[in-house]
C-alpha cells in the first residue's frame, strides 16, 4: 500500500545490507509511489539499490527526486521503474552509473545538471518514452549505449565540458534531426569501436548538424559523422582547426555547408570522400574567402569540373551574352559564384573587367 517514500537528507550514508528475497529491492513489494533519496547508500551482502524495481506487474517509482546531499547512487539504482516519468537530480551527484534508469519506459525527459561528470554504460538505455534531453555545463564523459534506444529525442546538444564519448552512446535514436556539438579549442575524444563501423550519427535522421570542436578518434572509432547519408545542413564552428580523414565520408545529401573560421581548418584529402562537394554552397568568413579558394579539400567547393570560367549565363559559351548576365547581377544586387568572375567575393565592375579579359584572351 505505499505510495510515498522517503530517504531524509543527511550526509551520512546509509547502510542498507541484505540479500532482499528474489533478488529485489527495498522497495519492490511497494505500489506506484513516489521517492526522495536524500544521502549516498552503503550497500553490503550483495544488497541491491532500494529503488531497484524486479517485478514486472505494476508497482515502482512514478516521481523521484534526489536530494542535494547525494553524491553517488549504486550501479542499476532506478532499473525497471516502469511508471516512472519524471526526475529531478540534485546538484551534488557526480555520475549516473551502469543502468541506473535503464528500462524506465515512461521516462519522458531528463535534465542532467553540470555537476554530473560521467554518464555510464546504459544508464538511460530502453527508455522510449524520452523526448527532451539536455546535458549540463560539465559533464565529461558519456559511455557506452547510455541512451540506447532513446528513439523520441528529437535534439541533442553536446557542451563544450565533454572530454570524451562513446560511439554507441546514441545508438538506435532515429528521432535526433538536429545535432550540436558546442564550440570549444580542445578536441572530443571519441572511442569505439561503433557497432557496424559507423560513426557516433548513424542511426540520427538529421536535417542540421554543429560542429564546435576537432576531433580526436581512439579505440578504432570512426568519425561521428562518418557515413551519413541524410545530413543536408552542415556548420563547422569558428574553433575548428582541423578535419580528420573520413569526418564526412558519404555524407551525400549535404546541401550546404556553412564554416565559420577565418583560417580554414586543415583537411585530411578524404575529409569529404564520396562527396560532390562541387555543387554545394560552401559560406565562409567574407574575409577568407581567397583562403579557402586555395585550400586543399575547401577549393573543391569553388569550381565545378565543367565550369568555364567566364560562363556566367551557363551556355558553354564567353561571350558578349556573359557580359549582359554580369551587369544583370550588378543591378539585381544578386551575387552568384558564376558571376564573381575575379572571385574576389564580390559581383562588380570589376567581374565586368575580369570578363572582357577572358573574352579578349588576356
Amino acid at each position: 500500500g505505499v505510495t510515498s517514500f522517503t530517504i531524509a537528507d543527511s550526509e551520512r550514508p546509509l547502510k542498507v545490507y541484505g540479500i532482499r528475497y528474489y533478488g529485489n529491492g527495498l522497495c519492490n513489494d511497494f505500489a506506484p509511489y513516489v521517492g526522495h533519496l536524500g544521502r549516498d547508500l552503503t550497500l553490503l551482502q550483495n544488497a541491491l539499490s532500494p529503488f531497484y524495481h524486479g517485478a514486472t506487474a505494476e508497482g515502482g517509482l512514478t516521481k523521484l527526486t534526489i536530494g542535494n546531499q547525494v553524491t553517488s547512487i549504486p550501479v542499476e539504482a532506478f532499473l525497471n521503474n516502469r511508471n516512472l516519468t519524471t526526475t529531478t537530480i540534485g546538484n551534488g551527484l557526480k555520475a549516473i552509473p551502469q543502468n541506473a534508469f535503464a528500462n524506465c519506459v515512461k521516462l519522458t525527459g531528463i535534465s542532467i545538471p553540470g555537476n554530473v561528470e560521467s554518464i555510464g554504460r546504459g544508464a538511460f538505455q530502453n527508455d522510449s518514452a524520452m523526448t527532451t534531453l539536455a546535458f549540463g555545463e560539465g559533464l565529461k564523459a558519456i559511455n557506452y549505449d547510455a541512451f540506447l534506444r532513446c528513439s523520441r529525442v528529437k535534439s541533442i546538444t553536446l557542451p563544450a565540458s565533454l572530454d570524451s564519448i562513446s560511439s554507441s552512446a546514441f545508438t538506435v535514436m532515429s528521432g535526433v534531426t538536429s545535432f550540436t556539438i558546442a564550440d570549444s579549442e580542445r578536441p572530443l575524444k571519441v572511442y569505439g569501436a561503433r557497432y557496424y563501423g559507423n560513426g557516433l550519427c548513424y542511426d540520427f535522421a538529421l536535417n542540421d548538424a554543429y560542429v564546435g570542436r576537432d576531433f580526436t578518434l581512439a579505440q578504432n572509432a570512426y568519425s561521428p559523422f562518418y557515413n551519413h547519408q541524410q545530413l543536408a545542413d552542415l556548420t563547422i564552428g569558428s574553433k575548428v582547426t582541423r578535419l580528420i580523414e573520413y569526418q564526412f565520408y558519404n555524407c551525400r545529401k549535404l546541401t550546404n555547408v556553412t564554416a565559420n573560421a577565418v583560417e580554414p581548418p586543415v583537411c585530411a584529402a578524404n575529409s569529404f570522400a564520396s562527396v560532390n562537394t562541387s555543387v554545394i554552397p560552401l559560406t565562409v568568413p567574407a574575409a577568407s574567402k581567397s583562403k579557402y579558394m586555395e585550400a586543399l579539400v575547401w577549393k573543391d567547393f569553388f569550381f565545378e569540373s565543367d565550369f568555364i570560367p567566364g560562363d556566367v549565363n551557363g551556355d558553354g559559351q564567353v561571350n558578349a551574352g556573359d557580359v549582359s548576365s554580369v551587369y544583370e547581377a550588378i543591378l539585381a544586387g544578386i551575387y552568384t559564384e558564376a558571376a564573381d568572375v575575379n572571385n574576389d567575393g564580390q559581383v562588380n565592375a570589376g567581374d565586368v573587367s575580369a570578363l572582357y579579359s577572358i573574352i579578349l584572351g588576356q
